[in-house]
C-alpha cells in the first residue's frame, strides 16, 4: 500500500526495524505533517495495521522526547489518539498537567479534547465546571469527551436533567433528539427504555434506532426477548438500506443471530422484514448503482443472504402478511407493507383504503398515494378526501400534485 508519503510507507512496513525508526523519526521530529497525513488516510487502513502503527508509535515516545507529543495536539484522531494520551499519562509532571489544565481553558477544539480525555483517564474530578461547559459542544468528539468525563467520574445531574426532556411534553423534538444523543453517548444501559419510549412515539427515525443500539446492540436485545423492540429498531433500520444503511451493516446484525430471530418469531413483522430485505437484497446485486460498492467477498455473502431469504419467505403468504401488516396499529407494519406493494406493484386495494380511513400520519398517506396512484386507483373525489385529513399546507400541496 502507497499512502503517498515516505514516512508513513515506512510505517506500515512489514520491516519492524523499518516501521520503528519511521515512528520514532514522527515523534522526535514533532513530524505533524506526516500525523496529519496518517490521520487523513486511517479510515483506509485495516485494524491490525492501525493497531501496529499505534503500538510502534506508542512505543517511540521517551523521558527524552514526550514533550514534543504537545505539539500534534492540534490534530484530533479517535484511532491515534492512543499516541498523545498513553505516553501524555506514563510522563505526567506537574508541568504536563499544568499543560494540559491551560489547553482545557485556551486550546483549540481538538486540544480541549484531548485534555478532556486526559483529566478523564486521570480521574481528576476537579475539572467539572470547565468541562461541563463543552458538553453542547459543535466539534462531535469534544462534546463526546465530555460527556464521557460526566459519565466515568460519576456525575449524574445531567444525566437525570436529560431523562426528564423527554418526559416533558412541552419541550420540542430538537431538544428531545439533543437528549437523546446525551444519554447514548453518556452510555448509562437504564436510558434505554425512556429511549426507546421516545422512538416508538415521536421520532421512529433511523438516528434515534442507532443510539439505541449503542445502548444495547440487538444481540443483547435477543438475550433479553426484546422481541417488539428488536422488530421496531430494525425495521427504522432497513427503511434506510440500501441508500444510507450499507450492506455490510445489515450483514453484521444478520450474523448477530437476527435471522434466526426472524425466522422464529411468530409476529407479522418479522415476515414483513424478511420480504422487505428479500427485495432490497435482490436491488443490490442487480443495481450496478448499489453493487459497484461491493467487494468479491460482499457480493458472495449478498447471494447467500438473498438465497437463505428466499428460503425463509417461502413459508408466509405474502398477500396475507401484506394485509395484516395495512391493517395493524403498528407504524412500521404499515410503512413496511406500503414499500413492498410499491415495490412489487401488487394490486391491493381494500386494505388501503381501510388504513387511508384511520391514519393520521402523513408519511403513510404519502406512501397510500404512490400505492393507489400505481393502480390506477386515484380520482379528485379522493384526493379531495384525503385533502380534509391534514391542515399542513406543504402536504396539502403534494397531495394536490397527484392530480396532475
Amino acid at each position: 500500500m502507497n499512502l503517498g508519503n515516505k514516512t508513513l510507507d515506512n510505517l506500515i512496513s512489514k520491516d519492524f526495524n523499518t516501521a520503528r525508526s519511521a515512528a520514532s523519526y514522527i515523534t522526535d521530529n514533532s513530524d505533524v505533517e506526516a500525523f496529519l497525513a496518517l490521520v487523513m488516510k486511517s479510515e483506509f487502513l485495516f485494524d491490525f495495521i492501525k493497531e501496529k502503527i499505534l503500538k510502534n508509535l506508542i512505543g517511540s515516545v521517551n523521558e527524552k522526547n514526550y514533550k514534543n507529543l504537545f505539539n500534534f495536539l492540534k490534530i484530533y484522531s479517535d484511532d491515534f489518539k492512543g499516541f498523545i494520551l498513553t505516553p501524555l499519562i506514563q510522563f505526567k509532571t506537574p508541568e504536563v498537567e499544568d499543560k494540559m489544565q491551560k489547553f482545557l481553558l485556551e486550546g483549540s477544539l481538538e486540544e480541549k479534547t484531548y485534555a478532556t480525555e486526559f483529566f478523564t483517564i486521570l480521574g481528576d474530578k476537579t475539572k467539572y465546571e470547565i468541562i461541563k461547559l463543552n458538553l453542547n459542544a459543535d466539534f462531535e468528539p469534544l462534546k463526546i469527551a465530555s460527556i464521557n468525563y460526566l459519565s466515568n467520574l460519576g456525575f449524574r445531574f445531567e444525566f437525570e436533567e436529560n431523562l426528564k426532556i423527554l418526559e416533558d411534553n412541552s419541550k420540542d423534538n430538537f431538544e428531545k433528539l439533543t437528549s437523546v444523543e446525551f444519554l447514548a453517548y453518556f452510555g448509562d444501559k437504564s436510558a434505554f427504555e425512556p429511549i426507546y419510549n421516545y422512538f416508538i412515539n415521536e421520532d421512529n427515525s433511523y438516528t434515534v434506532a442507532n443510539f439505541l443500539l449503542d445502548l444495547k446492540s440487538f444481540s443483547t436485545l435477543i438475550e433479553e426477548n426484546k422481541e417488539d423492540e428488536i422488530l421496531n429498531i430494525l425495521s427504522s433500520v432497513i427503511l434506510n438500506f440500501p441508500d444510507s444503511v450499507s450492506f455490510q451493516e445489515i450483514n453484521y446484525y444478520l450474523n448477530e443471530g437476527l435471522f434466526e430471530f426472524l425466522l422464529e418469531s411468530e409476529n407479522n413483522l418479522a415476515a414483513l422484514i424478511l420480504f422487505y430485505l428479500k427485495n432490497k437484497t435482490g436491488l443490490i446485486l442487480d443495481d450496478e448503482n448499489y453493487s459497484i460498492d461491493l467487494t468479491k467477498e460482499n457480493k458472495k455473502e449478498a447471494n447467500i443472504i438473498n438465497s437463505k431469504l428466499n428460503n425463509a419467505i417461502q413459508i408466509f403468504d405474502k398477500m396475507e402478511t401484506l394485509t395484516l401488516g395495512l391493517d395493524s396499529v403498528n407504524y412500521f407494519e404499515n410503512v413496511l407493507s406500503l414499500e413492498i406493494i410499491k415495490e412489487e406493484n401488487l394490486e391491493i386495494v381494500e386494505p388501503i383504503y381501510n388504513l387511508l380511513e384511520k391514519t393520521t400520519n402523513n408519511e403513510i398517506i404519502m406512501d397510500i398515494l404512490y400505492c393507489l396512484q400505481s393502480q390506477n386507483k386515484l380520482d379528485e373525489a379522493l384526493i379531495n378526501k384525503i385533502l380534509l385529513k391534514t391542515e399542513n399546507e406543504i402536504l396539502k400541496a403534494q397531495i394536490k400534485s397527484f392530480l396532475n
